[in-house]
């Protein structure tokens, strides 16, 4: 029967051998090292099973010494096995043991605290695992398996084995050293192979009911002639892949709520990623996800991992897949950028059945201007193209252009037409901020607009200096005085308790960032003291002193952090926005004209030109006597003026009107297509010759022609086929 000694000693070796492959598992995570792009098996979670074997880790580590209590012959007690410099035998070497229980406890625990520190500083302490593991090393090299204080064996089949384990950790310590240095230093490859697609290699059922089908014949933008051959909705890679093999032309689609047609059928079979709605993995600082989860349902995991994923936009319905596609951003921008700045990885479905893993930093363009990719077909050359991008906050005009780019951002944005997106990982803000929602009237645009340039300053200053007290600013949203009537006509500021003061000409809408653990009662306070002459300094009581010195406090309407009841109602106020002037469009098409189709334009310029663009949406629209609503998320110049049609005429004189406006954002050093992307929409199409030239949307079909021949993925998006007729 083996003794208690015995026991203990089998269950330190157990203890050592798990902190081992904890340490490895982590050195593969620090990596991004994903084993479900090698192995078909998608629950695999390298995370998961890296905190698993900490948790055994600890358990088997207190379990070594704690039997030792139960031998009669060791002589140990409790009180040893806590404090070992005072146990009957080899007193040092057993406290070199505790001192690295105590450190597997330290790092166990303030990893399950993680959110408390911040991504970072934990990521500082968890390197105590090192320390821990050799704080293990020596103690089980140098205590005698027997506790009888014999010379230590070096060739001892346990020493071996704890030898063993010490070379493991210092290779992989080694590797991880040099690979990091490698990644930050080696020229990057520009030639990427492909795979084979992974799951049922079977035929998805394509649904051909017309009844099914007519709920999928047009987008949120209303575009007119919609028809599908049949829709199917995947659930692999393999169908994907099987889909593209029996089908002429297959246009891929989310949630529908392209505001460009980009997700209207021409005839084409409809690709439906909604059963990839799967989060698979959520880390410290990324989520891995497939293409049909909500915008809302990753938003509400992440709050419950108290991460944060910011470059979504506004409508949380819209699918994750169909955001990658066009490059979508929202409110946030001001802070945070757009999609492309978030992507870490992307799994694409080429045309031709092929899959590629892409990862950001992995694969650029040769100094020639091209990529390589080895299909299964044989080898494609990709010449990027040679056009220059406007430098923008925001920019969703057809693919993406750089010298030496990443291979990722080709895909990003290109709206479906170069691949369709099955699986993202994704960037992560590793501690989620407290959000405090102000809707702020203002009776006059100039000083709203003022307003609008103290804050950003103010954004901007904190973020340089990381003033804890600075005002921190992630977004500004504006709402014209047309927004506000139409508001009140659908009875939304009623609905959602909102009012708007008499004169009201434009309202803002401001996210205000606050450090994490701010509550409710404490914003209430400081929002009482903020006129008070002994008001604490803190970036709350800033804003507010800052809204009063604009003369708007008193007729702000606010939600502090907590109330989400609060802040749901003034985001519906703004969402009710383009709903109600979406709902008009739909109507006019069903009762005035079925040509009807929403008219609309999302452009963006330098901060310092808005006030003057404003002013030509205002003149464009008044000589053109059109009904026009303007809104947008105005911290970054990025404003999207809507036609509200009472005719078809209004339609095509509001289509002139966007496309004069697009040539005067150009002018002004912005870009007429700024977040929404470009879609069927003939004026976008214009737009996009008018940024980059006839050369440039040339350069474009030459990069489809390459990935994709047969012109398979959703023709006519972005652009057409052949070069259009000078309008």
């Amino acid at each position: 029967m083996i003794s208690a000694v015995e026991l203990s000693s089998d269950i330190g070796l157990v203890a050592v051998g798990l902190l081992t492959a904890n340490i490895l598992l982590g050195l593969l995570v620090s990596i991004g090292y994903n084993p479900t792009r090698r192995w078909p098996r998608r629950s695999f979670k390298l995370f998961t099973f890296h905190n698993w074997t900490g948790y055994v880790a600890l358990a088997t580590a207190a379990l070594h010494p704690t039997v030792l209590v139960f031998s009669a012959t060791a002589g140990f007690r409790l009180f040893d096995v806590l404090a070992p410099i005072s146990s009957p035998v080899q007193p040092f070497e057993n406290t070199v043991g505790a001192i690295g229980l105590y450190l597997v406890a330290f790092a166990v625990l303030t990893s399950y605290f993680r959110h408390v520190f911040g991504f970072h500083r934990w990521k500082q302490l968890h390197y105590t695992t090192y320390a821990a593991a050799v704080a293990f090393f020596v103690h089980s090299l140098l205590t005698d398996p027997e506790l009888k204080n014999r010379p230590v064996d070096w060739i001892d089949a346990e020493k071996v084995f704890v030898e063993v384990c010490m070379l493991l950790v210092a290779s992989g310590t080694i590797w991880r050293v040099i690979h990091g240095r490698r990644r930050r230093h080696a020229p990057m490859a520009y030639s990427l192979r492909s795979r084979r697609p992974r799951g049922d290699a079977r035929l998805p059922r394509i649904v051909d009911d017309p009844d099914v089908l007519s709920s999928y014949l047009e987008d949120a933008a209303h575009f007119p002639g919609g028809r599908a051959s049949g829709i199917a909705t995947i659930s692999s890679e393999a169908e994907a892949a099987a889909l593209f093999n029996n089908s002429s032309s297959v246009l891929p689609i989310g949630a529908q709520s392209s505001l460009t047609g980009g997700a209207t059928p021409m005839g084409d079979t409809l690709l439906s990623t909604a059963r990839l709605n799967h989060i698979l993995e959520i880390g410290g600082d990324f989520v891995r996800v497939e293409a049909g989860v909500t915008l809302a349902e990753l938003d509400a995991a992440l709050e419950r991992a108290n991460r944060y994923y910011p470059p979504a936009p506004t409508f949380f319905g819209a699918f994750v897949g169909g955001t990658m596609a066009t490059n979508a951003a929202g409110a946030a921008t001001f802070k945070y950028g757009t999609t492309r700045d978030w992507v870490r990885a992307l799994t694409i479905v080429l045309p031709g059945g092929d899959v590629l893993d892409v990862e950001r930093g992995v694969t650029r363009a040769h100094p020639d201007g091209y990529f390589e990719i080895e299909l299964a077909a044989g080898v494609i050359r990709i010449s990027t193209p040679r056009y220059l991008m406007p430098k923008v906050a925001k920019l969703s005009a057809g693919y993406f252009a750089q010298p030496e780019m990443d291979l990722i951002d080709l895909f990003i944005g290109s709206e479906g037409t170069l691949g369709v997106i099955t699986e993202a990982t994704l960037r992560v803000v590793s501690e989620r901020p407290a959000f405090c929602l102000a809707l702020v009237p203002f009776s006059a645009r100039s000083a709203a607009l003022a307003f609008v340039r103290r804050l950003r300053d103010a954004a901007h200053t904190t973020w340089r200096t990381k003033d804890p007290r600075g005002i921190d600013v992630s977004a500004i949203e504006h709402m014209d005085a047309r927004c506000l009537e139409l508001l009140r006509e659908d009875g939304i500021d009623r609905l959602q308790g909102v009012r708007f003061p008499a004169g009201t000409a434009i309202a803002l809408l401001v996210t205000l960032e606050l450090p994490p653990r701010t509550r409710a009662a404490q914003a209430f306070d400081e929002i009482g003291a903020a006129r008070a002459p002994n008001a604490p300094d803190t970036p709350l009581v800033r804003f507010c002193k800052a809204l009063d010195e604009a003369g708007v406090l008193d007729a702000v309407e606010i939600a502090v952090p907590g109330d989400r009841a609060r802040a749901d109602q003034l985001l519906a106020v703004r969402e009710a926005v383009p709903a109600a002037v979406n709902r008009r469009v739909g109507l006019a098409k069903q009762t005035i004209d079925p040509r009807i189709e929403k008219t609309a334009a999302d452009m963006i310029v330098p901060f310092e030109a808005l006030d003057e663009l404003l002013m030509r949406y205002d003149e464009g629209f008044r000589r053109r006597g059109l009904d026009a609503a303007v809104w947008g998320h105005v911290s970054d110049g990025n404003v999207h003026p809507n036609i509200i049609p009472r005719s078809y005429d209004d339609v095509e004189s509001g289509k002139a009107a966007i496309l004069e406006f697009g040539r005067d954002v150009i002018r002004l050093g912005g870009s007429p297509l700024a977040e929404h992307g470009v879609g069927r929409n003939a004026v976008k199409q214009q737009l996009l010759i008018e940024l980059y030239g006839q050369d440039g949307v040339e350069d474009m079909r030459r990069v489809k022609r390459a990935i994709d021949p047969g012109w398979k993925l959703a023709p006519g998006v972005i652009f057409t086929r052949s070069t259009p007729p000078p309008r």
